[in-house]
């Protein structure tokens, strides 16, 4: 009995290996790489309320060749450059030699490259991967032949809302109805760009909204940049002022500590970023260097245009904000005057 015993198991043992023998496969050395043949749908123009679905055409490739049955997945992928340096995946398809191609598809991938409605050639190929098999080494991607193709892209420009507000603790207790709900000031010139200068509280939190109601309301876009998020709120890392940047456009919420600056001949110059506001506790200030029209603008790291688009002014003790609007009313000092700014009050002050 005992040698019946110790041969079930070598018998066990070898059955395994045989099976494994059995599910290996061989790929051949020399893979053939599909072949892409002519796009057909040249010249197709996408157009505004077209059907997502509206068919372009059907493209065609032979299939690659590993030397047995693999399942592999096709990708058609696009880019404007030879190089596929920033090639889109623009659909793909499992065991296939062919794909619809649909006005969605091709439209989408454009819209990586263009910000105008536009005739568009993509350059075009096709990636065979193997999709469920185990080898030694990893199976790299195979591509086509590269192909050309023409057509005319349709861009809607993204919609932006015109105003924004932050709410929180600091700002209006949580209550849209409060005066304390802070507007946003939109970038001059940007669309879907706001600003704000606040002191801000460390444990208290807040979120922003593009209506005085809650609904719509978020605590970060695609990025939040200097500030951390918990529970559904924004909070800054320590007390202070900080400037708050919105790029809706990029996807960005910036918040960083406070930049302040003078511009003109009041405070020496037209040079930007070269006449700082000092921070004290929850205002800011400067003195003049000489006499002139009193010039201030909110700086940040995360705006991309000119210092006059984030500008405002204190007239009759209120600090005014520029806008979307011209040129503001000018105010003149003297050379050594005190400029102190509140901005969670909103008030300034020119001794």
């Amino acid at each position: 009995m005992k040698k019946i015993k110790m041969i079930l198991p070598l018998l066990f043992i070898s059955v395994l290996f045989g099976c494994e023998e059995d599910d290996k496969v061989t790929m051949k050395t020399d893979v053939s790489a599909p072949v892409l043949e002519n796009l057909e749908g040249q010249n197709y123009v996408v157009e505004e309320g077209m059907s997502p679905e509206d068919s372009v055409s059907t493209w065609y490739w032979s299939p690659a060749d590993y030397g047995y049955s693999a399942s592999v997945n096709y990708a058609i992928e696009v880019d404007t450059s030879e190089t596929f340096s920033n090639a889109v995946e623009m659909t793909s398809v499992d065991g296939a030699d062919n794909v619809k191609i649909t006005a969605d598809q091709i439209n989408a991938a454009a819209t990586k490259f263009i910000s105008e409605s536009a005739e568009i050639t993509f350059y075009v190929r096709v990636k065979a991967t193997i999709n469920s098999i185990s080898f030694d080494s990893t199976v790299d991607a195979i591509y086509s032949n590269v192909m050309q193709y023409t057509f005319t892209a349709y861009f809607k420009p993204p919609e932006f809302p015109e105003n924004m507000y932050m709410i929180g603790q600091d700002f209006g207790a949580w209550d849209w109805a409060s005066e304390g709900v802070v507007e946003m000031v939109p970038v001059n010139g940007v669309d879907g760009a706001f600003w704000s200068v606040r002191y801000f509280n460390s444990a208290n939190g807040f979120k922003w909204s593009p209506v005085r109601d809650w609904g719509e309301d978020f605590f970060m876009l695609d990025e939040e940049v200097g500030y951390t998020s918990a529970d559904g709120n924004a909070f800054v890392p320590s007390d202070g002022i900080y400037m708050v940047y919105m790029d809706m456009a990029a996807g960005t919420i910036t918040i960083e500590t406070a930049q302040v600056y003078g511009m003109g001949d009041c405070f020496g110059g037209w040079d930007a970023g070269e006449y700082p506001f000092e921070i004290s506790d929850d205002k800011m200030s400067i003195t003049t260097t000489g006499d002139g029209e009193l010039r201030m603008y909110a700086g940040s790291s995360a705006a991309t245009t000119d210092w006059w688009t984030r500008e405002f002014i204190v007239l009759d003790g209120e600090i005014v904000y520029r806008g979307e609007g011209p040129d503001q009313e000018r105010v003149q000092v003297s050379v050594g005057s005190v400029v102190t700014l509140d901005f969670n009050a909103g008030t300034g002050t020119i001794e």
